[in-house]
Formats: structure tokens, sequence, C-alpha cells
């Protein structure tokens, strides 16, 4: 018999300690500037974030009202990444030859990783399991976000510029400057599977929300060149303006359209994406950097040394709504989103006229009942608000093999349980989470797991194919 449970976990006593402790800092010292938690207490949807490879730090802004903080990191910062559930930055240094990891909880560099090499740009797979940085060594250092440790050094062509992630997290591609071609890594075996032509000095690069059209921009020849993901080559070269090296995909009126900032001269250059031609240019003022739009792709956030401003760009209305001095050249520019929401927690004032921070968190599943106890079974949604903060074991119980989900641990057949004992915790309480393609084989596992004495256990009742459908990333090939 299924019974429908709701947990709700209090935290009122550690949730307004915390805000008290934020209260009585404040009121101690000087004002801080928005971080990103409070910026989305003040009605926006994002903070961003921006490499200041001149001041050597990270400036966090709110792009509605300027509002600001900056965290010093390493000596010419020029790339930043923020792991989607909004707690950590990783930046990347022109001037020593490690990353540096900023807990933006408390607003401090917590850790610096060494790679080996100086870094150039970092991205952030869809997962959040992944911080890809393109180093001087002619390597992409792989960081594993779970433990900030280099867990691999994935050799590319010279001069490694940009990385872009497929929306899936499959694939990998970087841009290679002095090859001229754009490498493309499987993202599961760690290793480059194939590289493609473009154009002379590619620099940055930028991918269709389908995942199907990448946009690169070619700095030593004036053009962009558009690769067909799907065929592995490029299909067409455009003609921008001079030493185009930002680029980012935008909607307009539910219109596809590129921006490709012109970095040789003051220019952004428009391309529609289902002609292929530049159908607009329009003069910035000053020498556009990088260019960055937000999650609904309806704002552009763009980056000027020359200005030391962030500019940010209404898409829709055709025009820039505000021009933020940041007090210093902004490189690598990033959004920054609210980890409550990323994690399903509770709204947590910070002072600014902030609210009480919200006492609850709700968690819901259903209880099932077997022999010897129950298990859990949730829903795709709730696995990924728990992949967050994940502190239990996720196992495949899938055959044959037919997917993955990421940062899963173990693949046992589930009706092999009890042959893979030696896999398994000797803690009978501790938290462990099967799945497989629809439900059935993990509904099984979870059941003989419940047998065999194991009181924490969890069920993705829809599995894999419930965990698609939503939209959640999923890795095609076994680990090797």
């Amino acid at each position: 018999m299924n019974t429908k449970v709701l947990i709700v976990v209090a935290a009122v006593l550690a949730l307004g300690l915390l805000w008290l402790m934020t209260q009585g800092q404040m009121a101690r010292g000087p004002k801080p500037g928005p971080g990103p938690d409070m910026m989305m207490g003040m009605g926006q949807e994002e903070a961003v974030a921006g490499a200041q490879g001149g001041l050597n730090r990270l400036a966090f802004v709110d792009p509605a009202t300027g509002e600001r903080f900056t965290v010093e990191v390493g000596p010419a910062t020029h790339g930043v990444g923020v792991l989607p559930d909004g707690s950590k930055a990783y930046a990347t240094s022109f001037g020593a030859e490690e990353i540096a990891v900023v807990d933006l909880t408390q607003r401090r560099v917590a850790k610096t990783i060494p790679i080996g090499a100086k870094s150039h740009h970092v991205e952030i797979s869809p997962d959040g399991r992944w911080a890809y940085v393109t180093a001087a060594n002619d390597t992409v250092a792989v960081i594993d976000t779970r433990t900030d440790a280099l867990a691999a050094s994935i050799p590319v062509k010279p001069a490694p510029m940009y990385t872009v992630f497929s929306p899936d997290g499959r694939f990998a591609y970087v841009t290679s400057m002095k090859a001229g071609v754009v490498s493309v890594i499987d993202v599961a075996a760690q290793r480059v599977v194939s590289e493609i032509p473009v154009g002379q000095g590619p620099d940055h690069a930028a991918l269709t929300p389908d995942g199907r059209l990448l946009y690169v921009t070619n700095r030593n020849e004036g053009t962009v060149s558009v690769v067909d993901t799907g065929q592995g080559s490029a299909i067409a070269t455009i003609p921008v303006g001079k030493g185009p090296h930002g680029v980012a995909v935008v909607e307009r009126g539910g219109q596809l359209l590129v921006f490709v900032g012109n970095r040789g001269e003051t220019t952004i250059s428009v391309i529609d994406v289902a002609t292929q031609q530049v159908i607009e240019t329009w003069d910035l003022g000053v020498s556009p950097e990088h260019l960055t739009p937000s999650p609904d792709r309806k704002t552009l956030y763009i980056g000027s040394i020359p200005a030391k401003k962030l500019f940010v760009y209404d898409v829709e209305r055709g025009e820039i709504v505000n021009a933020i001095d940041v007090e210093g050249e902004i490189h690598q520019i990033v959004v920054v989103p609210p980890r409550r929401q990323a994690r399903g927690e509770p709204e947590q004032g910070m002072g600014m006229g902030m609210p009480m921070p919200m006492a609850t968190e709700e968690v819901e599943y259903e209880l099932v009942e077997v022999d010897g106890g129950s298990y859990r079974n949730i829903d795709a949604p709730t696995l990924w608000r728990m992949l967050q903060q994940k502190d239990f074991l996720l196992i495949n119980v899938h055959i044959p093999y037919a997917g993955e989900l990421p940062e899963t641990d173990l693949f046992i057949p589930y009706n092999a349980i009890e042959e893979n004992l030696d896999q398994l915790p000797q803690d009978k309480d501790a938290k462990i989470v099967v799945y497989c393609r629809s439900g059935p084989m993990s509904a099984q596992a979870a059941e003989t797991l419940v047998k065999l004495g194991y009181t924490n256990v969890w069920n993705l009742k829809q599995g894999m194919r419930e965990w698609k459908e939503a939209g959640f990333p999923l890795l095609s090939k076994p680990k090797e």
C-alpha cells in the first residue's frame, strides 16, 4: 500500500540565527554590496559576475541597480564560472598556475587548485559536476566541483581559448586559436573525439538552445563560422566586423539572433540564425569584450575594457538600458543563479530591508511499504534538487545499459543486488537512491535493498524516461 507523505523539515533556529548574525555584522561594519541572494530579494532574476584582470578580482553586480561586491582572487583574473546552484565560483588567472574557488556564501576564496599552467576561461557543465578550464599548456583542466580537485587534463590543439557545453552535457566544444579548429570532447570519456576546422584565430563560441548550431568568432579574419554539431562540420562563414571576440545567442520576438562583439572596432554585428546573414550592425561607442545572455535570452550583458563598464542591453527594445561603472576592465561574464532557487531552499533575508527567512523546506515523496520495511518514491525534479547537495549513493540498476544520470556512483543490475553486497555500504542506514529506465527494475531493486535491511532507500519512480522528459541532462555512454 502506497502512502503519500510530506516531510516538512523545520529550520527556524538555524536560519533565524544566520539572519541575526548577518544583521549584527552589518550593524558593526560597512554595509556590504548585494550578494546573489540579496539581489534576488530585490526583485532581480539574476546577478552578474565579471572577471576583472587589472584589479585581480571578481565583481558581482546587480544589473538593475549597479550595486555590487567584489572578491579578490588570483593575479590577472580573466575567467569566471558559477555553479548552477549558485554556491561557488571558479576564477582563472593569467598570472598564476592555479584556480581560485570562491565560496559565494562567505564571499571569499575558500581554496586554490593547482593545474600546472596559467589559465584563460572557465565553463561549468550543465549539471554543475565539472569546471572546464582552458590552460596555457594546451590542455583543458577538468575540475571536479564535488571535491574541488584536478580530475583530468585533456590535451587539445594549441592555444585553447573558450569552452561551450552542449545542453545535455554530453559534449564540450573547445576553440583553439593557433590551430583553427574546434575540439569536441566526450565529457563522460574525458577525451577529444573529433576536431572541426573553422576560420583563422577562433576565439569565443556560443550554441543555439537546441545545441544544433555552434557560432565561432574567428578573430584573425573578421568572420564567424557556423558549425552544424550533428554533421560535425562548418556549414557557413559569415563576414562581420574587425576582430570579432565575444558572441551570444539571444531572442527577439521569437527570433533567434547571434550578437557578435567586434573587438577591433566599437561595433556589434547581429546575425539572423534563420538566414545566417548579418541583418544589423550597431555602434556601442567603445570596444566590446565579452557578451553573455540572460537565461531567457532577452537581456545581453556586455563588458568593455576601455569603458570599464558593464552594459545591460534590452534585446526586445534594442537599446542599452544601463551602463554600470565597475571601476576596472571586465572580461568573462556569467550569470549568477540564486542559491535558494537552484537548491529549492527557502528565501534567506540578508539585510537591506529583507524579510525574516522562511522557516521550512518541503520534500515530497511517496512511501512504499514492502516486506521488511519501506522505501521512498520520488520524481525527477525532487532528485535534481537532491543532487545539488548530494549526500547519497546513486545506483543505476537498469540492464542492458540505456544511459545514466549525472553523478551516478555504481552500476549494479536490479536482479543482482545480493551478489554485489561488497559494493554496497556496510552501514544499513546509509542513504541510497536507485533508478532504471522507466521504473520497474529500480522498484524491484529498492525492495531487495529493504529486505537486506537498508532503511534509507529512495527510488526514482519513473526513471530516466521522466528525467529526460523533465529536461534534465542524461548521459548516453557508459563510463570507462
